[in-house]
């Protein structure tokens, strides 16, 4: 099914273009980060989760090494910090992976080195929405493939190629309309939408298996979990894009929500990208060029989250530190000026005994 994302970002991008011709053009952004080299504050750091964390379709982006696209958000951290690919710096995420896979890649990975990571990163959750509209889409489009080829449309499912030419075909065929009404509507049957609430279920207990693994290894690593964002954010007005984002909201919703419990939300922190990037899909993704994922401004903004959140909970254990010292202080004192005052006894007592014996003798 994984040619059917190509569907729905040519649907995205498509409702977005008109629009775009008569929006100003953007600046390009500063390529320098606002944030400062942190080097020595983090000592190990791991990366898991989906192709938000690989770099994909950054420039030298490989699917095999993680290390390769100098702007993804991964990378510039592992800079910032001034850590090492595969010594204290590990990036696990694979393109495709939704949040099943990245549970199993957590589990996984050596205990001994979740316990010593200070840092934990896990993007995960856009899969899980994609891959079952993806399913639920390639049904529709298939059910409705009789009636677009009666009005003319050859319907080719093979190959990105043909779908693009289908997918335009359609949407841009007058004559068509009826047949995407239904294929919309049909997002609404109710088989689909339990599928739909199901899959926001299964991310929530693979969110809680993952921190619960994590935590019993022993671990006392900062876990930052990034929501993903929603490309249709700009759209409205179907089916398809009311359960996109119904899911995409309740993904965020239940992520910010474990923050906030006593079982899940120790160290635990979230990136919440669904708001950030829902006015600024055209400047942070590719979505005009019908891809969703993120640019190298985007992964910039991603990162400078990161970083700024990093540095809050470093700060924030830091002075716990402080207090809890400063607490014990006291005490400290205290025993010490006990102990000196009992030395000092202890020799004033040996002193007199020593002078009182020389004089019996004398």
């Amino acid at each position: 099914m994984k040619i059917f994302k190509k569907i729905l970002c040519l649907i995205f991008a498509s409702a977005l273009l008109i629009p775009l011709f008569s929006m100003p053009a953007f600046a390009e952004d500063n390529a320098e980060s606002s944030a400062g080299s942190d080097a020595g504050k983090i000592s190990s750091m791991l990366v898991y989760g989906d192709s938000l964390a690989t770099g994909y379709r950054l420039e030298n982006y490989s699917r095999f090494d993680n290390s390769g696209p100098a702007d993804s958000f991964p990378n510039l951290l592992c800079k910032n910090y001034a850590l090492e690919y595969d010594k204290n710096f590990f990036n696990y995420a694979k393109t495709g992976e939704d949040s099943t896979k990245t549970l199993a890649a957590v589990k996984n990975t050596s205990p001994e080195l979740i316990k010593n990571a200070d840092v934990i990163i896990i993007s995960t959750g856009g899969n899980d929405v994609m891959d079952i509209v993806e399913l639920a889409l390639y049904q529709i489009f298939v059910d409705e493939k009789d009636n677009l080829e009666k009005i003319g449309i050859e319907v080719d499912l093979s190959s990105l190629d043909t779908i693009e030419k289908t997918i335009i075909s359609a949407f841009s065929n007058p004559k068509a309309k009826s047949s995407i009404d239904r294929m919309i509507k049909k997002c609404s049957d109710i088989t689909v939408q339990n599928s739909f609430s199901d899959t926001v279920l299964l991310y929530e207990a693979n969110v809680k298996e993952m921190i619960s693994f994590i935590r019993e290894t022993g671990s006392e690593a900062e876990i930052f979990f990034i929501t993903p964002y929603d490309p249709t954010s700009m759209l409205s007005g179907n089916a398809i894009i009311e359960s996109i984002n119904k899911m995409l909201t309740d993904i965020s919703n239940k992520t910010l929500d474990l923050i906030q419990t006593k079982e899940y939300g120790y160290k635990l922190h979230a990136e919440d990208l669904l708001n950030e990037f829902r006015d600024n899909l055209i400047v942070w993704t590719n979505i005009i060029t019908f891809d969703i994922h993120p640019n190298k401004d985007g992964h910039r903004h991603i990162y400078e989250m990161l970083v700024r959140d990093i540095s809050s909970a470093v700060s924030a254990k830091e002075e716990a530190v402080m207090a809890l010292a400063e607490k014990n202080a006291p005490y400290s004192n205290t025993v010490v000026y006990i102990l000196f005052g009992a030395a000092c006894v202890c020799v004033t007592v040996i002193v007199i005994h020593t002078v009182l014996t020389h004089r019996r003798k004398s």
